[in-house]
């Protein structure tokens, strides 16, 4: 026996639902949690079992189809980023939801891009554990506010703020042991609302390798808007750490609102090492 409930245990018992209780009377066998509709693409996991209080009950976390604002199909490398995610923060099982074998999305797979939506049997064993995502590409993912929904609120620092005075952060959750394996490359892609010159740190190291060609080969320009720009930049992989990730910006002039960041860990060629 198992419930799908909310991400946030306070939030549970804000809408009736006494997660803590149903555990201590011993009437469920694991917890999932998820978001409405749009998924949530770093689950907190580690957060939910502190509050939950019982690290004795298995806690499963959902991938969703899709996410962001406005909505996209999640490609193969954030569902393996977002599984990644939950297995580094203790999750013991992924629940897939709206996943369509035998059908479903069509991938963008055409020439010269390396990221495919498409959706079905190979990417589902591969989310099956740590082992099986072992160097597989990845995207790690921030939530920009999509998965808001009946009063919850994100615990997500975007929209982001960023002006030329000081410093604003945001921290990307990279699931993966990069220092026992590391990737060949590790590339940084960031939604502003407008074109400016940023200045962009990741633990404190200097990030100015700017790739304009790895937007759309990432396939990272969807459903830009008005005066909306993506920027993407490598990083050293050296600079990155299992778990938390600190990314700051600084503007070259006015503020700007810093809309999404994503991670994206390369292992290899997508033919052999999974399409982004």
């Amino acid at each position: 026996m198992s419930v799908r409930v909310p991400v946030d245990v306070a939030f549970c018992l804000s809408k009736g639902l006494d997660v803590k209780e149903w555990v201590r009377l011993g009437l469920v066998d694991f917890v999932t949690i998820g978001v409405h509709w749009c998924g949530k693409p770093d689950m907190p996991v580690e957060k939910f079992r502190n509050n939950l209080g019982a690290p004795q009950i298995p806690i499963y976390a959902t991938i969703d189809d899709g996410g962001y604002r406005p909505r996209e199909v999640y490609t193969q490398g954030q569902r393996r980023g977002m599984a990644s995610h939950i297995y580094a923060q203790g999750g013991n099982g992924i629940y897939l939801f709206n996943y369509f074998l035998g059908g479903g999305y069509d991938g963008a797979t055409g020439a010269g891009s390396v990221v495919s939506r498409a959706i079905g049997v190979p990417l589902l064993h591969e989310l099956g554990s740590p082992e099986t995502l072992r160097n597989r590409n990845k995207i790690f993912s921030l939530d920009d506010g999509a998965s808001a929904a009946y009063g919850y609120s994100p615990d997500t620092p975007l929209p982001l703020t960023v002006s030329a005075e000081k410093p604003s952060a945001a921290t990307v959750y990279v699931g993966d042991a990069i220092k026992e394996n590391a990737p060949v490359e590790a590339v940084l892609f960031v939604r502003t609302n407008r074109p400016d010159s940023i200045v962009v740190r990741v633990n404190e190291t200097g990030i100015t390798q700017q790739k304009p060609e790895y937007v759309a080969l990432f396939d990272r320009g969807n459903n830009l808007s008005g005066d909306e720009a993506v920027y993407a930049w490598t990083i050293p992989v050296s600079a990155l750490r299992q778990g938390v990730n600190t990314v700051s910006f600084r503007t070259g002039g006015d503020a700007l609102t810093v809309m999404r960041v994503e991670i994206a860990l390369k292992y290899g060629e997508v033919e052999t090492n999974g399409y982004f």
